[in-house]
């Protein structure tokens, strides 16, 4: 015999708490304005793709925003333009204000100094030759980071920052020596983590941050991203495929198909009364534990 269904949840810190640094700005870290990315392939306009159609929406600092979708909606490569790491086809998007789209590629160090970015797959991310001290510490060698100030640009304050960045991502100072191949998939994303946080950028961008991990490895990393965007008062820009991971860790949503945004909102209120029936077929698609 069954009994009702209880959804399928992650323990970890609320979804709506306020983060302690200001997020509350006048301006937006920010707007992207009638996007669009078309991928070319040869043989002429009939072989090209759309893989971003007429995009817009706005971020303000301190927000917490999900980029939901299937493999092929376009999430991925809406965040590689706001890294500036590719380029719209047309439209606007504007960091801080500033028009993004002429900007040369030594215009970008104002997005460089503050965007960090986490990948999917931290074994193709890391460098195996590199040991973890090193890979966690490298952006703080990088001569934006100097300039910026955030770091003073001293070996003592570069190893102090290591430490600490170790221990908030629940990794031993001591793993410092070791080489990434010696660790785990959920401690490696997590040496990921730490290198991206390690700089100090008020704008963290996860891309499928979690969806190569096992569930019970999944939802600690979760918990640690949590923390660290909330005690830090980041922005955060949070790709996935699982709208149940978005709840768990962002304020609002974008529902992304075939490159076009199909729904947007408060997570809370798109996650009770979905309008579109793709968001819907997300939801339905949630998994749940069946308790007997």
């Amino acid at each position: 015999m069954s009994g009702p269904q209880a959804e399928f949840d992650l323990t970890a810190p609320d979804a709506n708490a306020k983060a302690t640094g200001p997020s509350a700005a006048t301006t937006f870290d920010f707007e992207v304005r009638g996007v669009s990315r078309v991928f070319k392939r040869s043989g002429g306009a009939a072989k090209s793709v759309i893989a971003v159609d007429d995009v817009s929406f706005t971020v303000t600092p301190g927000q917490r925003l999900g980029i939901v979708g299937e493999s092929g909606s376009g999430k991925s490569t809406v965040v590689r333009m706001l890294a500036g790491l590719m380029r719209p086809s047309s439209g606007e998007i504007l960091f801080r204000g500033e028009p993004m789209q002429d900007w040369r590629e030594n215009q970008l160090a104002p997005l460089r100094s503050e965007l960090q970015m986490v990948f999917q797959d931290p074994r193709s991310s890391l460098d195996p030759r590199m040991k973890v001290g090193r890979i966690i510490s490298e952006p703080l060698r990088s001569p934006l980071i100097k300039r910026s100030g955030k770091i003073p640009d001293t070996q003592e304050a570069r190893a102090a920052r290591l430490t600490d960045v170790m221990v908030k991502m629940g990794l031993e100072p001591a793993m410092a020596d070791r080489y990434p191949h010696e660790f785990s998939g959920g401690q490696r994303q997590r040496i990921a983590i730490a290198r991206a946080l390690a700089p100090r950028p008020s704008i963290l961008i996860a891309d499928e941050a979690v969806s190569a991990l096992d569930v019970s490895v999944r939802a600690h990393v979760l918990n640690l991203i949590v923390d660290r965007v909330l005690d830090d008062g980041l922005t955060l820009l949070f790709v996935s495929h699982d709208l149940a991971v978005v709840r768990h860790v962002c304020d609002s949503v974008l529902v992304m198909k075939s490159g076009r945004i199909v729904e947007s909102g408060d997570v809370a209120e798109v996650y009770a009364n979905p309008q579109d029936p793709y968001t819907q077929e997300l939801l339905a698609s949630v998994p749940t534990i069946r308790a007997w």
